[in-house]
């Protein structure tokens, strides 16, 4: 008989923006002259009767014999996620990172270390803090060039490594600790609009995200992986003073360009964000994608954390160097031995090694 999962956590059918639960002094928030808009553009959505139905987060069905079976004791493997508010609101209700735990449930631990109002600067800064925590000490042997005196200071130079890290893993499929990166939306202000002092120019935009992935790759011993993210779209109407699409769209263009010169995976929200969701696709208006994803005009409803969810899964699923990190959820082992395998006289054996 074969047994297939259920859906586990349906994703609540109100339609209600992330902007009407956000207080006007995040960092990243439109500024006062613009919260008017964005808070009626909000409203205008949460009283429309057209908001499309968010679909249920499902584990796809697995064979009887292979959900009962394909178990370990070993340590699941860990996705941490980095990035500014779009990260960390996605810990919300309805948010993408906690659709990703419901997806990933005993099978990978998902770890959301994003920080609303940060840019790729201070997330830099940030980073060897999240790293002690996660990964543990930093073994200097490996340090980089760039990075050679303290996990709190980074020193431009050689952007080469001094020593190549080992490359020994735990599976050939995926590694046991893979972090995407995703910052740009706070980057991407105007560098003469009301958020200008979130602005860093494009150059030190890639600079940044160049030593992140130098850092997370050279840390210490530990089997890594890295995956990066653009920034979302805006809405430049909604956000004229601060934000403009076509300088977030440069951002994102750097990204890309980036993950293809480390090789490693990208997700691309800016452009994956601009169509309407499925229900609506049929609709004239190019630009349905707006009150269907945005919130504010930056932040996500949960429509869009969903479609942030999709893409995201796409590059977890394909397998690494395929520009994916293999975590395939079929075939990632459930964490600790299925109940019915258990012998209730001899229990201890199901939890030793074979």
């Amino acid at each position: 008989m074969e047994r297939a999962h259920r859906p586990i956590h349906p994703w609540s059918l109100r339609h209600t923006p992330e902007g009407s639960r956000q207080t006007p002094e995040t960092p990243d928030r439109p500024c006062s002259t613009q919260r008017s808009a964005a808070q009626a553009y909000a409203l205008s959505r949460a009283m429309s009767n057209d908001a499309p139905a968010l679909p249920a987060v499902v584990v796809p069905p697995v064979p009887a014999k292979t959900f009962l079976n394909n178990t370990t004791i070993n340590p699941r493997p860990k996705l941490v996620l980095v990035g500014d508010s779009i990260t960390e609101l996605g810990s919300h209700s309805n948010g993408w990172v906690a659709a990703l735990a419901i997806r990933y449930n005993r099978r990978m631990d998902v770890i959301n270390r994003g920080a609303n109002g940060y840019t790729s600067k201070w997330g830099r800064l940030a980073l060897p803090l999240i790293l002690e925590e996660i990964l543990g000490p930093k073994d200097y042997s490996l340090a980089c060039n760039s990075d050679v005196s303290h996990p709190n200071t980074l020193h431009l130079g050689n952007e080469s490594c001094s020593q190549e890290k080992s490359t020994a893993v735990s599976s050939d499929d995926y590694a046991d600790f893979n972090f995407v990166i995703g910052y740009g939306a706070n980057d991407s202000c105007i560098a003469n609009g009301t958020r200008s002092k979130y602005h860093v120019s494009l150059e030190d935009y890639a600079l940044n995200y160049k030593h992140m992935i130098e850092m997370i790759t050279n840390w210490n011993e530990k089997s890594v992986a890295v995956a990066l993210m653009t920034p979302p779209p805006c809405d430049t109407e909604v956000l004229i003073e601060s934000r403009n699409n076509e300088v977030t769209k440069l951002y994102a263009e750097t990204c890309m360009n980036l993950a293809r010169e480390a090789n490693v995976p990208v997700v691309n929200l800016w452009s994956g964000l601009q169509h309407p969701s499925a229900a609506n696709r049929a609709e004239a208006s190019s630009l349905r994608w707006r009150s269907d994803h945005l919130s504010d005009g930056l932040h996500l409803t949960p429509m869009g954390n969903y479609r942030v969810f999709e893409l995201v899964v796409e590059m977890l699923e394909r397998p690494r160097g395929e520009s994916g990190l293999g975590l395939s959820v079929m075939e990632l082992p459930r964490s600790l031995p299925d109940h019915s395998k258990i012998d209730p006289d001899y229990p201890h054996i199901s939890f030793s090694d074979p």
